[in-house]
This record gives C-alpha cells, sequence and structure tokens, in this order.
C-alpha cells in the first residue's frame, strides 16, 4: 500500500472498498463501503485532490499526517553495507482519506 495522492481505481483496506472514479463533466465520485454496509459517497470537482495518510491515534490532542512511519525494534537489524532488506510487520494504523482543492491560486 502507498501513502499519497489517491488515483482513480478501487482501494481495498481492512474490509474497506474505496473507489475513486472521473464521471466527466469535471467531476470526479469518492466512495467508500465499510464491512458493516456503512456507505460514503461524495462528488465534487476534479480539482480537488484526495490522498491517503497514516494518522497519530484518534486519541492525539493535534491534527498530524505523514507520509512516514517510524518503526523502534528491541533488536537491532545489521545488513551489510550497500546491502538491502525487506521486512514485514502488523500493526494497528488509523488511516485518513485527505482532501484540498485548489481555489484562488492557493491550496485549503
Amino acid at each position: 500500500m502507498m501513502f499519497g495522492r489517491l488515483e482513480p481505481g478501487i482501494l481495498e483496506l481492512s474490509g474497506h472498498r474505496i473507489l475513486l472514479e472521473e464521471l466527466g463533466e469535471g467531476l470526479i465520485r469518492y466512495r467508500r463501503e465499510s464491512p458493516d454496509g456503512g456507505l460514503v459517497e461524495k462528488t465534487m470537482p476534479r480539482s480537488t485532490v484526495l490522498g491517503l495518510y497514516p494518522l497519530k491515534p484518534l486519541y492525539s490532542p493535534e491534527p498530524l499526517f505523514t507520509r512516514y512511519i517510524y518503526f523502534k525494534f528491541d533488536k537491532s537489524i545489521l545488513v551489510p553495507a550497500g546491502g538491502r532488506v525487506n521486512i514485514s510487520i502488523t500493526m494497528p494504523l488509523d488511516l485518513g482519506v485527505l482532501v484540498a482543492s485548489r481555489r484562488r491560486g492557493e491550496w485549503e
């Protein structure tokens, strides 16, 4: 899964299904289906930018989004110079779909 700008298509995450589609006439549709049957659907101008970002846990007093997540492991992982390693981890994560639009030459 990549964080950042959402492009038209279908994305499935933890039972949620996100659909972003171009409707023509300068419009796009955002649709999110939840495993419990919940549905959110919004139609907006094509100039609107939607992005998927990890968030701090909801109990945090201030809003924050980021493209990166820092992990601290209990044990060191040694990688030789010029080497690479792929590590898979599982963790709970709050994700947010953030919306921005360009008006009067500025992002809001």
